[in-house]
């Protein structure tokens, strides 16, 4: 299990939606994000580019863009773009996911797209770790031929081969997963998916994500790092940005956010397996970090799903 698997451990893909895009040259679109977004190129190239970022893409590559983020994919001869929800309207009653064809009569590439939102412990472990658009490459063509067959498996519905959605949340959760991995193994990355890989901040980072229940200190983990107190403390808030205990009351309050959200559980089982002994103290720790008592964010997070 790579070390990206381990610290995210469980679901972490919601509500994917996904698209096919059959286009011939010349063709172009653009749009923001509304969701985390990932596209793979399965067949001929495109560019994507933000307003700083100019990114080519070819079979193999995929590329995750942040929510919220101005982009546009063109064909590499042409700069003409038409604004997604221009193309959306001619869907009708499916504006979005589904097989999406334009462009002209030039060279033809296919496209896979995929839009999720990421769950709240997720979202916050990455949020200082990642750039704004995170390209990898293929490392060789076995990955590559596995990201575009994947992302073929994926959008093979629009074409009325019914792919199960919840194998294709997984098949989207997987690629979310590669494309992590491969952007950690190269060495470029910073936060949270850097630490992981370190020996020392690695080993206690995924002690704090297997036991957040247990009575940490610093000395503890620290010598779980083999390293000195002081050592480890100052590393740790180097890389991560955050103190040892800091990170880990985070943590434990983004694990109590998502049971509370997603599971039925009680405001006393979710102080529980976080490590609290009773429950006003988990409240008054809650209220703290999110400005709201357990029971107004469940009702909250739950208002959003239905």
């Amino acid at each position: 299990m790579s070390t990206v698997t381990q610290g995210l451990a469980g679901g972490r893909v919601r509500a994917p939606i996904y698209s096919r895009l059959e286009v011939a040259a010349p063709w172009g679109v653009h749009g923001e994000t509304v969701g985390t977004q990932l596209y793979a190129v399965t067949r001929g190239s495109c560019v994507l580019t933000t307003a700083s970022d100019r990114f080519t893409l070819v079979p193999g590559d995929l590329a995750l863009l942040r929510r919220g983020l101005s982009h546009a994919l063109n064909d590499p001869s042409s700069m003409r773009t038409v604004a997604a929800a221009e193309l959306y309207a001619k869907r009708g009653d499916r504006p979005c996911g589904g097989l999406h064809r334009f462009g002209g009569d030039g060279t033809e590439a296919t496209l896979g797209a995929a839009s999720f939102s990421l769950d709240e412990r997720t979202a916050d472990l990455l949020q200082t770790s990642l750039p704004d658009v995170l390209v990898v490459k293929a490392r060789d063509e076995v990955t590559a031929d596995w990201r575009r067959s994947t992302f073929e498996l994926i959008t093979s519905d629009v074409h009325g081969a019914r792919v199960d959605p919840l194998v294709a949340a997984h098949l989207i959760d997987a690629l979310f997963l590669d494309t992590l991995q491969s952007y950690a193994s190269s060495n470029a990355t910073g936060g949270w998916l850097r630490a992981l890989d370190e020996p020392g901040i690695g080993v206690a980072l995924r002690l704090l994500h297997e036991r957040p229940a247990a009575r940490w200190t610093v000395e503890e983990l620290a010598r779980a790092a083999a390293m000195s107190r002081s050592s480890f403390a100052a590393r740790f808030t180097s890389v991560i940005g955050l103190a040892p205990m800091t990170y880990l009351v985070r943590h434990r309050m983004h694990v109590a956010a998502e049971m509370l959200a997603t599971g039925n559980v009680s405001t006393d089982d979710a102080a529980s397996a976080v490590g609290y002994e009773t429950s006003s103290a988990f409240v008054k720790a809650f209220r703290r970090w999110f400005g709201k008592t357990p029971s107004e964010h469940r009702r909250h997070a739950r208002g959003r799903s239905g």
